[in-house]
């Protein structure tokens, strides 16, 4: 009876952590940015598996015709039960005479994990400060999910959303949270924000954007409902036993 007991505690055990645990992810972590209307140039920041924490770092530096920008770090990851993408820039400042909007798109792509369905939940954050601010500057910020190596907007979003960086001091914005039902793999994270700074504006920010597993509710119903099946189980063996 004890060896039936705990072969059926280790059948439930293992179906928990199936549902917990998700597979190991690979990813490409790439930049890509233009001025005002121009076209994107593409700067691959790293390349390989992340694996768990720190995953894959990289960094940049460049300039365009009227900004002058340092990326401290982008990063991707996955710690289990999330798959994350993270962005640090120290500093965007406008070093020209005019407004002027700079568009950075940040993602990493061939991610295998986690699998949807169950269903994920995808959400995103951006804060910073600002350092010199302008009456001209505004903040476009959003994110998502879908099937694809190309930093394109194919797939389930979150956002855009705003926030106010004409004053000096910090900002930050979220853009809330969508539910993912399905996603094919391999599948990509991205992050995009543009800044419409004014002459001699200059900021930071920092960014995050997690897709988290959602446990699926027939499995973890399964898994609840036939606990009271394995305890009237072992009683009735006890019953038996002691007849």
């Amino acid at each position: 009876m004890r060896h039936k007991f705990f072969r059926m505690c280790a059948v439930l055990a293992g179906i928990s952590l199936a549902l917990a645990t998700a597979t190991p992810c690979r990813a490409d972590l790439i930049l890509k940015y233009h001025e005002d209307s121009g076209a994107d140039t593409t700067v691959t920041l790293a390349s390989g598996t992340p694996g768990t924490f720190p995953g894959l770092v990289g960094a940049a530096s460049f300039s365009t015709a009227d900004f002058t920008v340092v990326l401290q770090t982008g990063q991707a990851y996955q710690l289990s039960p999330n798959t994350q993408l993270l962005g640090a820039t120290t500093n965007i400042l406008n070093t020209g005479s005019a407004t002027h909007s700079l568009t950075l798109t940040l993602y990493a792509t061939g991610y295998t994990a986690p699998s949807v369905p169950p269903p994920a939940v995808l959400a995103s954050s951006l804060g910073g400060s600002v350092a010199i601010g302008s009456s001209a500057n505004l903040l476009s910020f959003q994110s998502w999910a879908n099937t694809g190596t190309t930093g394109t907007l194919t797939g389930s979003t979150t956002g855009p959303q705003s926030a106010s960086i004409t004053a000096l001091g910090g900002y930050n914005t979220g853009t809330g949270s969508t539910l993912i039902t399905s996603l094919g793999t391999p599948f990509e994270l991205v992050e995009q924000m543009t800044f419409t700074l004014g002459a001699g504006s200059n900021l930071n920010y920092s960014s995050s954007t997690t897709l988290t597993t959602v446990p699926e509710p027939m499995s973890m119903a399964f898994v609840v409902s036939g606990l009271p099946f394995l305890a009237l189980y072992l009683r009735r063996r006890r019953a038996r036993a002691r007849a």
